[in-house]
């Protein structure tokens, strides 16, 4: 009988092996390799979903910036005087603002905000991520029709 016989008995099993411990570290070694090989793959992934992530943001950030400036062109001309464009004029800074966000927080730094902003206000968060949901099912559903 040769050692990788040996190796792989099943426990309880008479046999010349020595202490067992070898045979537990064999075992364990093919194992180890294997979850070695998952958790790199894990991070290999993690990696490139944050990069995905990345260019991304700095998209959703020029498209930000630019509907902001169209907003701050076209508000004096919405029906409405002053009142209107003072609104227009806080939503586009709201816009900048938030592409501002985006360009200067990488993807782990996001998540981490969001991570906050659900403990400190579950609730609020939970009624957004709804109404967006309920906007996004709008907008598909509108271009299937």
């Amino acid at each position: 009988m040769d050692y990788e016989d040996r190796t792989f008995r099943e426990p309880g099993a008479t046999g010349t092996t020595g202490s067992g411990s070898s045979a537990h570290e064999a075992e364990g070694a093919p194992r180890q390799r294997a979850t070695d090989r998952l958790r790199e793959k894990a991070a290999q992934m993690s990696r490139e979903a944050a990069e995905r992530v990345n260019v991304q943001r700095n998209r959703a950030a020029s498209v930000l910036d630019r509907a902001a400036e169209k907003l701050r062109t076209t508000g004096p001309r919405i029906p409405g005087g002053e009142k209107t464009t003072e609104f227009a004029n806080r939503a586009a800074d709201r816009l900048h603002s938030t592409a501002g966000y985006l360009r200067e927080h990488d993807a782990g730094a996001m998540a981490n905000d969001v991570r906050d902003a659900v403990r400190r206000h579950p609730a609020q968060v939970l009624v957004g991520a709804l109404v967006a949901g309920f906007l996004v099912g709008r907008a598909f559903r509108g271009r299937r029709y």
